[in-house]
């Protein structure tokens, strides 16, 4: 997955340990593991904590990942396009490689649980509104 990737690159970019950035996260050194090894899942909050672990935005942190994103499937139809023919019928389904079709499959979860967090956020929001309009009443 390709935020789970992200996440552990920027990790070793910045020389933290995993069980620094569980720590600054509040998750254990093995959940933060299975975020990195797409495992488990990032939610939104730990994007937030992330954000601040490294001073950007989550919107930037979000681009971030989709960038790397692009990138990956450039590289992926650059390899593509370099294939013989025979490896071309050999290696791909309905004319894309395998590799991008696995990679898009992975993208679409990784976008998925980020609607589902936001949806969670939202559905948390709306039963406190409810609950500030019902003590104001």
């Amino acid at each position: 997955m390709i935020a789970a990737q992200h996440i552990k690159d920027l990790r070793i970019k910045h020389n933290y340990t995993q069980q620094y950035l569980a720590h600054e996260l509040e998750v254990s050194q093995k959940t933060y593991s299975n975020m990195e090894n797409g495992k488990s899942r990032i939610t939104l909050t730990v994007l937030q904590r992330l954000s601040k672990v490294y001073d950007i935005d989550v919107i930037a942190l979000v681009k971030q990942i989709s960038e790397a994103d692009v990138l990956t499937i450039t590289n992926i139809k650059h390899q593509h396009q370099n294939l013989t023919e025979g490896e071309i019928y050999n290696g791909v389904n309905n004319g894309l490689p395998l590799e991008l079709i696995s990679h898009l499959k992975a993208r679409i979860e990784d976008l998925k649980m980020l609607v589902e967090s936001k949806n969670d956020i939202i559905s948390t929001l709306k039963a406190r509104i409810n609950l500030l309009e019902n003590k104001a009443s």
